[in-house]
């Protein structure tokens, strides 16, 4: 599986594959073998080509953020679909003022993933739209309550049109 780490504005490809539980990672001209093993919900011990570290997952949305040896990193791990979005779309994390969910992309709302008054983490699908005939999910871009849905399913949206509200 392909990822990308976003630097400024340069996609780093990551590439993951899993032979008999243990993990192939490449990073640029690098390549780890690593055995993962979960110790906690949020805390993992890696034998990273040999070497054991621990690591703790801070955060997993919107940015990866995690510890190893009390000092912590932040990363933007992206999806190939969420890099071209990138590169088209620009940084938009799709919230303007905290809760305002807008469309992305101009497209068709097919469904709607939560109710008024639900409570929502943030990277939780709100909704599904298709757009370039592919199917998106768009998140949370807080933790909030759902004030206000704008939309119905079925309908069409053009980009920057306010979806969802959340406070």
């Amino acid at each position: 599986m392909i990822y990308y780490i976003q630097q400024d504005d340069q996609f780093i490809p990551v590439t993951i594959e899993d032979q008999n539980g243990q993990l192939i990672v490449r990073l640029k001209d690098q390549q780890f073998r690593i055995d993962p093993e979960r110790i906690t919900d949020d805390q993992y011990s890696f034998l990273v080509n040999g070497q054991s570290v621990v690591v703790e997952r801070l955060r997993a949305a919107p940015d990866l953020v995690f510890r190893i040896d009390q000092e912590e990193f932040a990363v933007t791990v992206l999806s190939e679909r969420q890099k071209i979005e990138r590169e088209i779309f620009g940084q938009s994390e799709h919230a303007h003022g905290h809760g305002e969910v807008r469309a992305p992309m101009p497209g068709l709302v097919l469904r709607i993933e939560v109710q008024l008054g639900d409570a929502v983490k943030i990277g939780q699908p709100l909704l599904i739209m298709e757009a370039m005939k592919m199917e998106n999910e768009i998140r949370a871009p807080i933790d909030g309550v759902v004030k206000e849905i704008v939309v119905a399913p079925h309908q069409a949206v053009e980009k920057e049109d306010l979806l969802i509200r959340l406070e």
